[in-house]
């Protein structure tokens, strides 16, 4: 529940709350969390009763790591032994002495990879035989689940010795991996980012933060508040393992120590506070509010939106007036309408809800349709999602990006949303977003996608995943506002988008088992459309590079081309279509 104080999360968590109560009124609410100060005001907000208890399977310590001693909250002190000279290895191995593992918290992905590199000096020397061929099938293993990347190469190689790294820049099959290897105790060391704390429960023996602070494109590095760390400290003590877990945060100085304790160790989370009151949020739940039925009058929407947490914290004058210019605002844009004693939704509105996304992006997919630039482009079209408020991640621009984007801008300028913005910062972000995606759909590897935009494997999947559903929604939408002309440029993007491919390859990776790497491997063999396919033969496909005799025994099939008896036994005899790298790095 306390993730009501979350800005991304939150808004959506208290009128999801706010509307149960409504549409299930007598229902029990179970709100659980660890880290929530106010949890009376959060049960009357819920009509609920507030149950607290201190009660911990494990026993929670929190200390300051110091000059090779560790110092409690209650004075007790723990000496480190100073094995190689380093704090976070001597810890580690303090820690694998004692049969535990350690997870360690860094402020950057950059700090969570370099760190657990050097950690492996530690975990190597504590591994069996076993636990080492274990981890070298693992390690083999990062290889197969996705392309190859230096940070793959990076992960694999820390995999092998005992040691991992888990950040959003990993591809999702690799962190998956490094979750279960942590879990069953193959892993000793893990590094990560803060953004594990919320959303994966690795509890370790020892959580060991080594920094307070955390990277904001905007402000800078700033400090964390207590709740995300109390969020990492609960991480600490595994259940059926350990007695005791064991929070750790590293200080500089003897003045530094005794600020993270009086600051953090023995300090209470603050408030959890409604994170509702933009007009972007209401305007988006005021909607939703009224596509779901339950509210078709100015008097049904101010009772619903009087009973979110919001209203509770702060009164309901000021959301009030937020409310009825949201649904002037809606209104206005096409997405409700006025009727006898109330209003209602348009088939536009209703469409906007279902495909989940901001009204704001909706209204500016229909300025970007009215109002395109000179050349309206595939390039147009991805500026045109990026450049909406629903398009994550969003790639921030860094000093060493701006020539890159720049000479994008230069070279493609009748081809973009420029306008007034061409001087603005939030330009360079959505160019360089935009570059990301069109590296990606020009069957640029994934290395080469980082190298030149910064975005790792995690992130280019979460950027494309997202560039779908925004081309999807923009060509549901297009319809709407008049433009059934560009269906087909869109639907046409989209496709290139979920595969990666340019657009001769459309037809190949519609196929089952075929994508971007295979498909370019067909068309530059020759094979460059499923008629093809269908009048080839199976050894001059199982020559392709990637395919096989198996695999190209069912492109026949596929295609409804005929299949002679030696083709069926050589197909059987081939159990292996090729190698596993190159048959998991294409599957999706």
């Amino acid at each position: 529940i306390h993730l009501l104080d979350s800005v991304d999360r939150g808004p959506t968590l208290e009128m999801l709350s706010t509307w149960l109560k409504r549409v299930a009124s007598g229902s029990q609410f179970l709100a659980l969390s660890a880290t929530v100060e106010n949890c009376d005001e959060i049960a009357e907000w819920l009509d609920a009763k507030p149950v607290v208890s201190d009660w911990r399977p494990i026993p929670l310590r929190e200390g300051v790591f110091l000059d090779y001693e560790i110092v409690y909250g209650n004075g007790k002190r723990i000496g480190i032994t100073r094995e190689f000279g380093e704090p976070y290895l001597d810890l580690a191995s303090h820690a694998i002495r004692e049969g535990g593992q350690v997870l360690f918290f860094t402020e950057t992905r950059r700090s969570a990879v370099a760190l657990s590199r050097k950690l492996c000096a530690a975990t190597w020397l504590s591994l069996s035989a076993a636990e080492k061929r274990k981890l070298a099938e693992a390690s083999s293993d990062i290889g197969l689940s996705a392309e190859r990347t230096k940070l793959s190469e990076a992960l694999s190689s820390a995999v092998a010795r005992g040691s991992a790294f888990h950040h959003a820049g990993l591809h999702h099959d690799h962190r998956s991996m490094v979750e279960r290897l942590f879990k069953k105790g193959l892993i000793k060391m893990l590094t990560a980012t803060p953004t594990l704390a919320a959303g994966v429960n690795l509890p370790a023996r020892i959580v060991a933060i080594t920094s307070l602070r955390r990277y904001d494109h905007v402000l800078g590095s700033e400090q964390i508040s207590v709740m995300e760390y109390k969020q990492m400290a609960g991480r600490a003590g595994r259940p059926k393992y350990d007695k005791i877990g064991d929070a750790i945060v590293f200080a500089s100085s003897p003045s530094d120590a005794q600020y993270l304790m009086d600051t953090y160790l023995k300090s209470s989370p603050e408030p959890v506070v409604s994170k509702l009151g933009s007009a972007q949020s209401i305007a988006a739940h005021v909607l939703a509010t009224t596509v779901g039925g339950m509210a078709h009058t100015t008097e049904d929407l101010h009772e619903v939106f009087s009973s979110t947490f919001l209203a509770r914290q702060r009164g309901y004058v000021n959301l009030r007036r937020k409310v009825e210019e949201a649904l002037e605002y809606l209104t206005k844009e096409g997405a409700l309408k006025w009727t006898n004693g109330g209003f209602i939704e348009t088939n536009l509105g209703r469409r906007i809800a279902e495909l989940y996304i901001d009204p704001s992006t909706a209204f500016h997919f229909r300025d970007c349709m009215n109002m395109r630039p000179r050349e309206f482009t595939p390039i147009s079209m991805l500026h045109m999602i990026t450049s909406s408020s629903d398009i994550t991640p969003m790639l921030y621009t860094r000093s060493s990006d701006m020539a890159l984007v720049e000479d994008f801008i230069s070279e493609h300028e009748g081809e973009l949303y420029l306008s007034s913005k061409a001087e603005n910062r939030l330009i360079q972000d959505e160019v360089k977003t935009l570059i990301a995606i069109w590296l990606w759909i020009d069957e640029r590897g994934e290395d080469a996608i980082s190298d030149m935009t910064g975005a790792q494997q995690g992130d280019i999947y979460r950027l494309n995943e997202s560039a779908v559903w925004l081309l999807y929604s923009a060509s549901e939408l297009a319809a709407f506002y008049g433009h059934k002309e560009l269906l087909p440029q869109l639907r046409e993007l989209e496709v290139r988008a979920r595969h990666g491919v340019k657009r001769e390859l459309i037809e190949l990776v519609s196929m089952k088992g075929i994508g971007r790497i295979r498909a370019r491997n067909l068309y530059d063999n020759g094979f460059t459309s499923l008629q093809a396919l269908r009048r080839s033969d199976v050894a001059s496909l199982a020559r392709v590079p990637s395919i096989g005799t198996k695999l190209a025994a069912k492109i026949k099939e596929a295609v409804g081309g005929k299949l002679k008896a030696r083709d069926l036994k050589a197909a059987r005899r081939d159990e292996v279509q090729t190698t596993l790298e190159d048959f998991n790095r294409e599957a999706g």
